[in-house]
């Protein structure tokens, strides 16, 4: 199956429905970071996907609109319908191509990037696209993302991983494409260490990011443009 392909973008919002309580925890980690936004909020989502971050955080906010921003057609091809289906589609513009490539704007009230940059393995490219979200939001105004990130040297790492890859097998992950996981973290997915990942927000431009929440490897932070 081809990431972010058609048929990945079909599964994406149910592949993972028996953990949803800690889907749920990023998303309530959004909503409370960017609680403090006018009504009339603009809110930049970078790596939308299905468009699950404007739709969380639309109902209790009927006065915000939304820029989505992801360089995979068929997970925005899911988000516009499942944006109509929600009734808000009307208060979101959809960019199909990555940040830089999006037409300069006005500076956007708040920002998400929600399971986006450990697709990053490259530290100075994680920065970068940072820095890129930081160039798009005034000084003060709030960032909340959230992100694998784990120190594989510290005691206790093996259990924090046993767990996460107990939750997969929740997920009726085969038990090859669990043992394939567990490989390829640290080569498809980054294994920064939450300092590192935290130092390269604040390079590009971020207050030093608070940790909201963390569901097994997930760490939420909130922070704010400097």
């Amino acid at each position: 199956m081809e990431p972010f392909g058609e048929e990945h973008a079909k599964v994406y919002d149910s592949q993972f429905d028996r953990l949803a309580t800690a889907r749920d925890a990023v998303h309530l980690g959004a909503r409370l970071a960017l609680s403090s936004l006018p009504d009339s909020a603009r809110v930049l989502c970078v790596g939308a996907g299905t468009g699950e971050d404007a739709i969380k955080l639309a109902a209790p906010n009927p006065g915000w609109s939304f820029q989505l921003v992801d360089p995979a057609p068929a997970m925005l091809r899911v988000a516009r319908e499942r944006l109509k289906a929600a009734g808000i589609l009307e208060r979101c513009a959809i960019h199909d191509g990555f940040l830089q490539s999006l037409p300069e704007t006005a500076p956007f009230d708040g920002a998400t990037a929600l399971l986006v940059s450990h697709f990053l393995t490259d530290l100075k490219a994680r920065t970068d696209f940072f820095r890129d979200i930081a160039g798009r939001l005034s000084p003060g105004c709030p960032l909340v993302f959230a992100d694998l990130a784990a120190d594989r040297e510290a005691p206790g790492f093996d259990d924090l991983m046993g767990a996460w890859l107990n939750a997969l097998r929740l997920c009726d992950m085969p038990e090859e494409n669990v043992a394939a996981y567990r490989e390829a973290f640290g080569r498809d997915f980054a294994a920064h260490t939450p300092a590192e990942l935290e130092r390269a927000v604040e390079v590009a431009g971020f207050e030093p990011p608070v940790l909201i929440f963390q569901p097994l490897l997930i760490r939420v932070y909130m922070t704010r443009a400097r």
